[in-house]
């Protein structure tokens, strides 16, 4: 979200086919109409873009879709066999920490969960990691990847 010229039919499609979704940073900006998308933009052009695109966003997104995103969870919780999940955007803790790979947040969140397995993915950088008998894994991004490898991908 945020990112595409096309919200409404985003969530329209994610409505229509019962998608397990949960709320990111800027579902929450989109849908509370907020100012600014709580990311944090080193580059003033980056965050110049940012608030555009998200004023654009809460302008043509309709008040239905709207109620949709401020409603979303902000976490999934799924048990695999004895195995739990916790699916979360940015952490457990907060919507818009970024849990970046060897950070010291990172190891505080691992250890003060009590499922087996957290995926988040606020960085828009893939990775995973093995902390004692738990694992972090954030999936990255397929809309607006911050990695050379994805950009390729997606082109």
């Amino acid at each position: 979200m945020g990112y595409g010229t096309h919200p409404n039919e985003v969530i329209e499609l994610i409505r229509r086919k019962n998608i397990l979704t949960i709320m990111g940073n800027y579902d929450d900006a989109v849908g509370f109409e907020r100012m600014v998308c709580g990311c944090d933009y080193p580059d003033p052009k980056d965050a110049e873009n940012a608030g555009i695109s998200l004023s654009w966003t809460v302008e043509n997104t309709t008040e239905e879709n709207k109620r949709f995103l401020r409603e979303l969870p902000r976490e999934a919780v799924l048990t695999f066999g004895d195995r739990t999940f916790i699916f979360v955007h940015g952490s457990p803790r907060k919507i818009n920490e970024y849990l970046k790979e060897n950070s010291k947040e990172a190891e505080e969140v691992m250890e003060e969960i009590g499922h087996d397995i957290l995926v988040c993915g606020h960085t828009h950088v893939p990775y995973f990691k093995r902390y004692y008998n738990k694992m972090l894994i954030n999936s990255g991004s397929v809309g607006k990847p911050k990695t050379e490898d994805q950009m390729q991908i997606i082109l």
